[in-house]
């Protein structure tokens, strides 16, 4: 049984993270009066959580990770911090600010007695504090509940895995042969190195504190699980942060408050989800909530610091450097230009310090990509990527405009330079080696939509997305009702996310984006044209100089339109829509507030006591002098009720923030016993009855069930609420099948250590982490060759052939199982749609132009399925024999257009044991008596649909059939390829020549064969077989990403 306790390990993280953060960051923040103690609380708990890893990943360059290393990381962060903290005299500001929360608790008391007091009591600030803590609470309560060391995902495990490899061997090799052999340079679990740290400190924190020993890779799995939990909660603070620093609380308030219930933040945020997803939301938002807080005094070196270690966090733990990267190089030359047009009303604009603040930043990120791209090639990169090239080159782009605004100041000297440097970077853009680059990066950040290898048609978040984005965002992604806010809807669809969009990407970056033949809608939209519409009048006044030369919105604009144009066309980014609709919500709520407060002014004349103009400050705008209280509240319960509507459209939030901390049978089985004895008694439920016994619990599938874990989560399994119910389902279903856990556990205690395994690629980062083993495929599919090699084994090769390959991938266990080939009870399909198409693929029987299911080698490789009247009509009668008056039904195949074609005559056919079954009869194929001829196959899986039953042929090598007075087997009558596969041999027949049948789980989902014998021949590499096609062959190249599998084709094949 595994032990664990949630409790400590939260304590445990807690703990450690203040202790690593708290004082340093306290040391740097403790003169700003514009955070408060909560922020800067925060801002220590996330430094806890950053600079520990970060600082053990530089030093594992020296020594092996291991509890050395790390005590000593945090020996020398603790005394940096401490040192720093008194030197500094910062406890005294400390208890300062601790007086300011006491009192500000006591004035919310007094407050709360005279509530006209409230706008200008100190206690305002201390509701809105409590209001985040609250909202951070719960984000954490509503995303712990999933944990689970068998949590039901796919890519998580392969980044789980290098955590594995700190633990266990101190260090993570460039290459390894986890995978892909004998190609291990295309194997390796050298990912941004943050998170896997992270988790190693974890492990070996909790594991001294609770006096574990040993390695057991279920606990690190459970430990890891609450990594997203945190993350999320991160995300929904940088959230208020962002706006806090860049307008007030309220807005800051407000948009966090509506990114708590978004659907998707809540789904990668799950504890179990422990890939680097959860780090990349959190750290695109804290890196611009840090970016435009050091904006607010550049010449700050705490506040760069600041800037700099969101940066660190952004580029060495996650993938999604590059959504900061390239908008922050549209921004720096965006902002030089109008920094430089409005110069020519003001030779006052000084751009220096904000070029120096923003070269730093861009050497920082520059170099810790290098240090990144260094350790995961395992030599040193000394060329950065193009991306990074930009965001460095727009940088000191920005560095000389600002030297060029300081040294000229003559406005026709002026005009010439400018004019001399739109030229000359239209040259550049034009006809220099540089617009490939451009093109490159164009490329990577916006051209998701087209397929570049037949693969990428296999991958489901590679689809295009709908229209509607309700299900993904809540309410702010609902298409409103009445004519009134589609037009507004459509409006700003159309203005925005189009053809005209789509038509102009291809133009500029020659790609092939799809043209919308629909907007997109929903609310979120809405915000977007506002958000476009307030940048545009704060350029507007900035070269007008009726405001600040220096916009923030700008930066966050251009972050909004190109990731939301990308996350309306795809569906794996929709995960990202869900970050810009918050922040263009933002951005949308501030400015429709004062633009509201100056409409109604003009209108009235007045609002409210509290609300009118104010001459007297002339050297303000008239926008700005207008007291807000009025339109304040107005615009604040309008908030609070979309924040409401966001919070009802997710029907999980009550249910599991009432049941947040109860138990699960699997945190305390014995605890649970006598529960499960009662049930068991009362109704013999087979569940209930085992968990009773202690024995239960000594397999990880059943300390982890399912029903259990239900049954202890409802108070009364008899009569349950309807908002237990959906906990407990919430709670408890996020995990991996009994029968895949249970091969794992197989795979684990009864193969040799150095084991290799042939399967499809789903399962390679379990086999890896659960099964503790080798496979040949992985997730990350660097290989796309040896992916439609295996892929072609299963549903083209013979048993021979896949034998050759497997040994040639130095494998000798091979995985069957149902999900790929059974979609349901009653069908197939499921995800063989994609293992036969990359198979031709690899045979260079189709390409990627050529959508899967649809080529004639794909046919080929299908199996036979028959349809059958219901009730079959008079003409619809086929005579079998007419001698002996044997009479049957019409049973018709499906052609390619979907006509039904008559084929067999279905009657009773006689075994040659004597026994009879219903057989098919070949419709005019006759013996010598004149008989229709039987076509010697069985008829499975049959299911009613519309008046017809349809049901797919097997045809086995068992010689169980009678042919002239001779025992014959019926594989001389299979129809297609489908019959003489390793796939329908293993999984149907459990016959695969040359292996043995060495595993299969209780219900037959997944089977396990050794090879068994010595091949005829000694392996080779393996190479399509020449087929003469039309077609051209696709290419065989490399990909890296880890995507869940699209199984849907033109055949019968379902969505996984």
């Amino acid at each position: 049984m595994l032990v664990f306790s949630a409790p400590h390990l939260v304590a445990i993280i807690a703990a450690y993270s203040l202790l690593m953060g708290f004082p340093l960051a306290y040391w740097l923040l403790h003169k700003n009066r514009e955070l408060g103690l909560l922020d800067k609380t925060v801002l220590g708990f996330i430094a806890g959580l950053g600079l520990p890893p970060i600082l053990l990943f530089l030093l594992s360059f020296a020594m092996p990770v291991g509890p050395i290393s790390i005590a000593a990381v945090s020996l020398v962060l603790l005394a940096a911090g401490m040192g720093m903290f008194l030197k500094d005299n910062c406890l005294a500001s400390l208890k300062a600010e601790l007086g300011e929360s006491v009192a500000g608790l006591g004035a919310l008391k007094l407050s709360l007695r005279n509530p006209g007091e409230l706008a200008n009591s100190p206690a305002l600030g201390t509701i809105v504090s409590l209001a985040v803590f609250a909202l951070i609470l719960i984000t954490f309560l509503t995303r712990f509940q999933t944990y689970s060391p068998i949590f039901s995902e796919i890519d998580p495990y392969y980044y789980i895995y290098s955590a594995q490899m700190l633990i266990t061997d101190g260090s993570i090799p460039v290459h390894d042969a986890t995978a892909w052999y004998p190609f291990t340079e295309m194997s390796s679990h050298r990912v941004r190195p943050l998170v896997p740290h992270l988790e190693a400190i974890w492990y070996f924190l909790y594991t001294n504190v609770m006096g574990v020993s040993g390695y057991n890779n279920y606990l690190l799995s459970i430990i890891s699980c609450f990594y997203p939990p945190i993350a999320g909660m991160l995300i929904i603070y940088t959230f208020y942060l962002l706006f806090r620093v860049l307008y007030n609380k309220r807005v800051g308030l407000i948009a966090a408050a509506i990114s708590v219930m978004i659907p998707t933040i809540i789904q990668k945020t799950l504890a179990g989800t422990y890939e680097l997803a959860p780090m990349g939301m959190f750290a695109i938002v804290f890196v611009f909530a840090a970016y435009v807080y050091a904006m607010k005094d550049v010449s700050d070196r705490k506040r760069l610091a600041v800037a700099a270690f969101a940066i660190l966090i952004l580029i060495l733990g996650t993938n999604y450097g590059m959504l900061f990267a390239v908008p922050m190089t549209i921004y720096l030359g965006l902002q030089a230009m109008v920094s430089g047009l409005a110069s020519f009303k003001n030779n006052k604009v000084d751009l220096g310090q904000f070029a120096i603040f923003n070269i730093v930043l861009a050497a920082i990120a520059v170099l810790a990509e290098l240090l990144y791209n260094s350790y995961g090639s395992g030599m040193l990169q000394p060329e950065p990527p193009t991306i990074m090239l930009g965001y460095i080159g727009a940088a000191v782009f920005l560095g000389g405009i600002a030297l060029l605004l300081k040294k000229v100041t003559d406005k026709e000297y002026k005009t010439y330079a400018f004019v001399a440097i739109a030229l000359v970077g239209l040259a550049l853009l034009l006809f220099s080696p540089l617009k490939d680059k451009i093109r490159e990066v164009g490329m990577s950040t916006l051209g998701f939509a087209g397929y570049k290898v037949p693969l990428e048609r296999t991958i489901a978040e590679q689809g295009m997305a709908g229209s509607n984005f309700e299900g993904s965002l809540g309410f702010i992604g609902k298409s409103l009702e009445g004519t009134q806010f589609q037009i507004l809807e459509g409006l700003s669809s159309g203005l925005i996310f189009s053809a005209g969009s789509d038509t102009m990407v291809n133009l500029v970056l020659g790609m092939a984006v799809p043209i919308h033949t629909s907007e997109k809608h929903g609310l979120f939209i809405i915000f977007i044209l506002i958000s476009v519409l307030a940048a545009l009048y704060l350029v507007a006044r900035a070269l007008l100089q009726q405001g600040e030369p220096i916009l923030p919105e700008l930066l966050l604009l251009i972050f909004v339109l190109g990731v939301t144009y990308v996350g309306v066309n795809k569906i794996k980014f929709t995960l990202l829509l869900s970050l810009t609709s918050v922040i263009s919500f933002g951005i949308a709520y501030y400015y429709l507030e004062r633009y509201l407060r100056h409409v109604l002014t003009v209108i009235t004349g007045f609002l409210t006591r509290t609300a009118i103009i104010d001459i007297s400050k002339p050297g303000e705008g008239f926008f700005e002098s207008i007291q807000p209280v009025a339109v304040q509240v107005i615009l604040f319960v309008l908030a609070l009720f979309l924040v409401f509507s966001q919070y009802n459209s997710y029907p999980l939030a009550g249910p599991l923030l009432l049941h947040a901390f109860e138990p699960r049978f699997g945190d305390n089985p014995e605890m649970f016993m006598p529960k499960m004895q009662n049930i068991c008694d009362r109704v013999r439920d087979p569940t209930a009855c085992s968990a009773a016994t202690p024995q239960y619990t000594e397999n990880i599938s059943e300390q982890f069930n399912s029903m259990a874990c239900k049954y202890s989560v409802i108070s009364d399994v008899f009569a349950p609420k309807e908002d237990e119910l959906l906990a407990a389902n919430f709670k408890c279903d996020f995990r991996l099948t009994d029968y895949w856990v249970d091969t794992m556990e197989w795979v684990d205690r009864h193969t040799e250590k150095n084991a290799r395994f042939a399967s499809w690629w789903d399962y390679g980062h379990w086999l890896n982490f659960l099964g503790q083993r080798n496979t040949v495929l992985r997730n990350e599919q660097s290989s796309l060759d040896m992916i439609g090699t295996i892929a072609d084994a299963y549903t083209n090769a013979s048993a021979e052939e896949l034998k050759q390959r497997m040994l040639f991938y130095n494998a000798t266990y091979a995985i069957f199982d149902g999900e790929l080939i059974l979609a349901g009870t009653n069908n197939l399909g499921a995800k063989y749609g994609a293992l036969n198409y990359l198979g031709c693929a690899w045979n260079n029987r189709t390409n990627v132009s050529v959508p899967p299911g649809t080529s004639e080698c794909e046919r080929q490789h299908l199996w036979e399925t028959i349809v059958i009247p219901a009730t079959p009509r008079p003409e619809e009668s086929c005579a079998i024999s007419q001698v002996r008056n044997i009479k049957g039904a019409i049973a018709y195949s499906v052609s390619d257009s979907g006509n039904l074609q008559p084929i067999y005559c279905v009657g009773d056919a006689k075994l040659a044991d004597g026994s009879s079954m219903a057989g098919t009869y070949y419709l005019g194929k006759t013996d010598g008596n004149g008989d229709l001829v039987l076509n010697k196959g069985f008829i499975g899986m049959a299911s009613n649909q519309s008046g017809y039953i349809q049901a797919i042929m097997f045809y086995t090598p068992d010689k169980i059939w009678l042919e002239d007075g001779q025992l014959v087997d019926g594989m001389g009558d299979a129809k297609t390829h489908f019959y003489q596969t390793a796939l329908y041999r293993a999984f149907f027949l459990n016959d695969l020549p040359g292996f043995k049948l060495v595993y299969q789980t209780n219900g037959g989902e997944v089977k396990i064969y050794q090879i068994s014998d010595e091949p005829s021949q000694p392996p080779v590499s393996p190479s399509p077989t020449p087929t003469p096609t039309s077609q051209p062959p696709p290419a065989n190249t490399s990909t890296t990403a880890t995507n869940e599998t699209n199984y849907s084709s033109n055949t019968t094949n379902t969505n996984k």
